[in-house]
This record gives structure tokens, C-alpha cells and sequence, in this order.
């Protein structure tokens, strides 16, 4: 998944060197605690000046629909704009009920009865009923998105109606899917497999409802096949019905979201900041800037660089801790690139070599410098997610190794080996760095050569994302790219799923039937640590062909006023936005302090 009002820059490769980087980063972030709050601002000048919670987000959000986002930008403003049968605890992310009143399951974790609340609304007023999950989750399987997988792959029969509606729109029978309509607030779900973390996949967008009503005006069916989509303004201010906890209010293009709270949201009580302003962030020093004039309250990613000089400057707001997820850079599988040239990182016997070419803990030590754990596995294991599980073995750091699979590969001392790109997004300046690192680590040890292709992050987006052609996945024009991803619910498959063979998250186009048929296998085992040695098998299978080389397992960064409260400091790197709180709340669940107690205390878990 995974990037304050962003300037537009041409494609160019990134040549920033590290002394520049810090001497921008020293000074902004040397000298005082961030200023005042911005306070007799005209919205002239200061268009964030009436919102009561102003956030820098990461990067700039492309979409809102959640049939198609992927990117944590784009999540991060839907989670606060929707909201599923479950929802998240604001401290511990653990699931809580959302939208729903009541859910029960049977002892295999298969049969699911979902029991919605009465006074669960839209923004337009309208209640919230079971057609509006149905319809949702249908559409994931008729128009797939990124995430169509964790519909497809769970919900019983799923995942033969999408392939059947791919085939033949007008002849697949939506009967078949394992969703019974009990009454308007009573929903029944069956599961291919025992899923005992379904609830997380229910509070993630990928089962978010929609409000087809609204989204009439926007349907568009092909009459040659009778497939149906729907054009994308359907989420956009003005036309996006929601039923979270906000709704958008406004959205520039350029600049940011602002979202007002939902006065038909069920649990409006909780809601602290009446309006909140999302600015799309690719500039972190403009941002810390603002940060520091009292303009934003809280910044989603503090680049490691940055990070790093702001605690070497003693500064209290910045928050480094483990985080949820794991950076890599892709390798493309497919056997020809776009333009039909060979590919030689086909052969898995480059892609070892590559891999066990790179210094991982040089990166760590020299460019990201904020206790990341430098890793040759994907699944994180800097802290305990998954108790019980094996982790695997990756691709070890041994030159001598890399030149003679190099060697074997056909390129001795890379002799023939043709000239690739590392592609990468030039909104954090670590990626640009990273690129160089590896460029030069393997022009050095295997004498191969990499052109720098950086590029900004909505291009760099379609660039990297694979498609789907003819029922097969096609990869993006790209080499080797710069990756990342973050866990979206507390299991192994959150991690290994975005590689299986239909997945729109699988950007390395790379397929194994072995993998699969582990990952396969272990849906269908009951017993958990079973299911876990399975899981881990496939993951040695993903890291043996190395089509991904990961670097380190991330930490996150914050920075964020004292006075603001809500934050938590959790590794998967969200938030419960209703439950944020600023100087400048006046929301219904904001809590006046009685005369002469301290400020209210930060009421997230501890670092």
C-alpha cells in the first residue's frame, strides 16, 4: 500500500545528494517547537484557517472510490469518509462494530449472520440497508479493482461468478455467491474457507457498502457484452454519498480534501473535529513549514531523512516506532517488456543475483537512519503480528554468490547484460537515494549498470501498476521499481495475497502455481499453526524465485502538536480520524476540561 499541497514537477531522474537533502532538513527543523496556530490567518492566505484538524497526507489521493484505490493516501480518506460492518478501535486498531449491531458465526468460521444497526444512515439521510454491502461487493467482482481478490477469494462462490461475468456478463448467475439477503438489516455471508479474521476484511474498503442510488447517474453497460461499470465522478464532492463518520465536503485537485462531519453518521456523539482538512502532501519541507506556522496539526510521513535529523535536533514531536510493513523494490517477471525486448529478469537466477549483490544494513545505516531492520524477508517480523509462525529464509547478502548465479545466468561480470532503469517516485527523496545506492552497489560488485528513472507519483502510479488483459495480468512498463507495502489486517495474507496470480496488487507479474497452491491450501486448514507452516512454506517459495528484493521492514514517523490527541502509535500506520482531537474541536464528542485541570493527555498507546 504504499506517498502538503503538492507542486506538479516535469519527469526527470532524481539527483539530490545527501548533503544537500540535510542541509534543507536542518533548517527547518532546528530552533523552536512549530510557532502559533495560526490564529487571525485570513482564508485568503490560509485556506485551512476554519478547519479544526488540518493533516498532511501522504501524497496526492487519485481516488475515492473504494472499488479502485490501493495507495494508503487514498485509504487513509476513506476510512473517514466510510465505514464497514466493523470499524477499528481508536487506540489499538483492534476491529470493533461499525455498521453493524450483532455478528455471529459458526464454529468453522464459514457461516457469517451480519445484523446492521437501525440508526445506521448515508450522509443523504437515507438508512443504511444490506443491498448497499451487496451491491459493493458485487461490483468488486464485475468491475475489478485492486482489491477485488479478498471478495473473490473469500465469499463463497465469488470468485467463479467474477471469472463467469468476465466471460459472459449476461449469462453469470449472481445466485451463486454465497450472500443471502435476510431482511433489509439482516445479511447472511458464506466463506470458501474458515476465516477467523474476517472481521478485519470487513472493516477494510474492499467491503465497504456503496450508495447505488447516487451512483445511478454514472453507470455506464456496454451493449456489444452487457458489462457494466461505473465512471469514477460518481466520488467526487457533490456527487460522493458516504456513511462514515464525514463526508466531502470539497475536493481541489491540486491541494487537498475537505471533509465535514456527517450529521447522519449513527455515532456522530464520538465525532470530536467537526471539519477536517486532508492536505495532499508531496513536499515535506513545504509541509513542516506550515507545520511550524500552526497550519497543519499532524504530518502522515516524515521522510527518514528528515526523521532522522529531527531527532538528532532533540525535537519531542517527532514519533519513530515499528511499523507494519516492508520495503522492496520489484523485480518485472514477465518474460518481454512492454516494447517487446527481452527481459533478462525472467531468468531467477538474475534476480538471486541482484538480490544477493545488495548491503541491506548500508542502506539502513546510511539513507533511512531510523532504526528500520534491514530484512531478506517480506512478511514483517520486527515485532510479534503472527505468533506461531516460521518465518522463512531469503536471499542472504554474499557477493561472490551473486557473480557466479550471474555468471551461470550468462552474464559473467555482467558481461551482455543489457542496460535497465530502477524506476521510483520522487516525493520522498529516500527512494531516489535508495536507487543510487543500488545502481552503484551493483555497477561495483557484478558490473552491471542502471539508469535512474524517477518520476512524480500519480505518473509514477500508472507506470508501476499491472492490468488485467484477457484474464491474465500484463506488468507496467517498468524494470525494477521501487515497492512497498503495509499489512491491512492482522494476518499472514495480507502480505503473501497481493502475490497470487490474479492480483492486481502482484506488480512483479509473477506467477507459481506451488505458491498458490500452498496459499490455497491453507485457506482450507482448520488448524491454525498448520495453516501457518503452510503460509510460510509459500512465502520461502515467493522468496527462492526472488521477484521482489526487500530491503527493510519499515518504522513509522510522525510528527504531531502535543496538544493534539488520537494518534496512536500503532504499527499499521492509521487512524481513527473521529477521535482526533485539537485545540479547535468543537465537535459533539469533544470534552471541555473543568476549570484549573491540565491539558488533556495524549490517549494513545505508548511508543
Amino acid at each position: 500500500m504504499t506517498n502538503p499541497c503538492p507542486h506538479r514537477r516535469l519527469r526527470r531522474s532524481f539527483s539530490w545528494s545527501a548533503a544537500v537533502l540535510v542541509a534543507l532538513a536542518v533548517g527547518l527543523i532546528s530552533g523552536c517547537d512549530g510557532g502559533d496556530r495560526g490564529q487571525g490567518v485570513s482564508t485568503s492566505d490560509n485556506p485551512n484557517a476554519e478547519a479544526e484538524f488540518v493533516f498532511a497526507n501522504r501524497g496526492k489521493v487519485s481516488t475515492l472510490d473504494p472499488n479502485q484505490m490501493s495507495w494508503m493516501q487514498d485509504i487513509r480518506i476513506a476510512q473517514t469518509l466510510f465505514e464497514g460492518i466493523y470499524s477499528l478501535d481508536p487506540v489499538t486498531l483492534d476491529t470493533i462494530y461499525g455498521a453493524a449491531e450483532e455478528v455471529t458465526h459458526d464454529d468453522t468460521f464459514t457461516q457469517w449472520t451480519i445484523r446492521l444497526k437501525e440508526n445506521a444512515k448515508w450522509s443523504n439521510g437515507d438508512p443504511l440497508i444490506v443491498d448497499d454491502f451487496i451491491f459493493s461487493w458485487r461490483r468488486m467482482m464485475e468491475q475489478p479493482g485492486y482489491y477485488s481478490y479478498l471478495v473473490n477469494d473469500y465469499i463463497k462462490g465469488a470468485g467463479a461468478y467474477a471469472e463467469a461475468y468476465r466471460s459472459d456478463p449476461r449469462s453469470a448467475d449472481f445466485g451463486t455467491v454465497g450472500v443471502r439477503k435476510v431482511d433489509d438489516k439482516t445479511l447472511e455471508v458464506s466463506l470458501d474457507h474458515p476465516t477467523p479474521f474476517f472481521p478485519d476484511l470487513l472493516a477494510f474498503p474492499a467491503y465497504y457498502p456503496l450508495h447505488a442510488a447516487s451512483m445511478e447517474p454514472y453507470k455506464r453497460v456496454d451493449e456489444e457484452t452487457g458489462r457494466v461499470r461505473y465512471e469514477s465522478s460518481f466520488a467526487s464532492a457533490g456527487n460522493l454519498v458516504s456513511n462514515g463518520a464525514y463526508r466531502l465536503a470539497r475536493w481541489d485537485q491540486n491541494t487537498g480534501q475537505t471533509l465535514v462531519m456527517n450529521e447522519h453518521y449513527w455515532d456522530s456523539q464520538s465525532v470530536k473535529s467537526r471539519t477536517v482538512r486532508a492536505l495532499d502532501s508531496d513536499d515535506f519541507n513545504l509541509a513542516f513549514a506550515r507545520y511550524r506556522e500552526g497550519l497543519i496539526d499532524w504530518i502522515s510521513e516524515v521522510p527518514g531523512l528528515n526523521a532522522y535529523e529531527m531527532r538528532r535536533a532533540g525535537r519531542e514531536d517527532i514519533h519513530v516506532f515499528p511499523a507494519y510493513g516492508t520495503y522492496f523494490w520489484t523485480f518485472n517477471t514477465s518474460p518481454t517488456f512492454n516494447d517487446g525486448s527481452s527481459n533478462p529478469l525472467s531468468d531467477v537466477l538474475v534476480r538471486r543475483a541482484l538480490s544477493a549483490a545488495v548491503d541491506k544494513q548500508e542502506i539502513v545505516d546510511t539513507i533511512s537512519r531510523n532504526d528500520e531492520m534491514p530484512t531478506d524477508v517480506f512478511v514483517p517480523k520486527n515485532g510479534e503480528y503472527f505468533p506461531g509462525y516460521p518465518h522463512p529464509t531469503g536471499t542472504q547478502y554474499d557477493v561472490e554468490e551473486a557473480k557466479r548465479l550471474l555468471a551461470e545466468a550468462g552474464y559473467p561480470n555482467g558481461e551482455g547484460f543489457p542496460r535497465l532503469a530502477l524506476t521510483y517516485d520522487t516525493d520522498n527523496p529516500v527512494h531516489g537515494m535508495v536507487a543510487q545506492n543500488l545502481a552503484r552497489q551493483w555497477r561495483q560488485k557484478l558490473g552491471v549498470e542502471f539508469d535512474l528513472r524517477g518520476m512524480e507519483h500519480l505518473q509514477f502510479r500508472s507506470v508501476y501498476k499491472p492490468s488485467m488483459v484477457d484474464g491474465k495480468l500484463k506488468a507496467g512498463d517498468f524494470a525494477i521499481s521501487r515497492g512497498s507495502w503495509y499489512g491491512d489486517y492482522l494476518d499472514v495474507t495480507t502480505f503473501l495475497d497481493m502475490f497470487m496470480p490474479l492480483s492486481l496488487n502482484n506488480t512483479a507479474v509473477w506467477v507459481n502455481q506451488e505458491y498458490a497452491r500452498l496459499c490455497n491450501e491453507a485457506r482450507d486448514t482448520a488448524d491454525p499453526q498448520k495453516r501457518l507452516e503452510l503460509l510460510a512454506q509459500a512465502e520461502q517459495v515467493f522468496l527462492d524465485e526472488a521477484a521482489i528484493l526487500p530491503l527493510f521492514h519499515y518504522t513509522n514517523r510522525f510528527v504531531h502538536r502535543p496538544d493534539v490527541t488520537g494518534i496512536p502509535r500503532s504499527p499499521r500506520n492509521m487512524i481513527v480520524v473521529k477521535h482526533v482531537q485539537t485545540p479547535r474541536s468543537t465537535g459533539p464528542g469533544v470534552e471541555q476540561p473543568s476549570e484549573g485541570t491540565a491539558e488533556p493527555q495524549e490517549t494513545a498507546s505508548a511508543e
